[in-house]
């Protein structure tokens, strides 16, 4: 449940501030120019508004900007973690517990 509040938050707020959500110290003159800055590894978060996104290149340490271009919340995680398509369809994303070993070490090895 507390996903779904987060969602619809970052939703409205890139939509412009309104008077169900006050934000304190805010102009909302301002919100024409208001940025998000989210970070997260879960891909319902990356809400369909999200329309520029940004990650750090492990290899070259630079930050890589890109349109979102229509792509999917899960194709952006799989670009930014620069794995194949699809490979993280195969890890359990559902399950809210603190991850084992065996889940941790089939994620990094996904990601070589």
């Amino acid at each position: 449940a507390s996903r779904e509040v987060l969602k619809e938050l970052v939703e409205k707020t890139i939509k412009g501030f309104t008077q169900d959500i006050l934000v304190q110290g805010v102009n909302s003159k301002a919100t024409a120019h208001t940025q998000i800055l989210m970070m997260t590894h879960r891909a319902e978060e990356l809400v369909e508004d999200l329309q520029r996104v940004s990650w750090f290149d492990r290899e070259t340490g630079t930050l890589v900007t890109e349109d979102r271009n229509g792509r999917s919340g899960m194709e952006l995680l799989e670009a930014a973690l620069d794995i194949e398509e699809g490979a993280m369809l195969s890890l359990d994303w559902e399950d809210e517990s603190i991850p084992n070993t065996e889940t941790i070490a089939k994620w990094w090895e996904n990601r070589e």
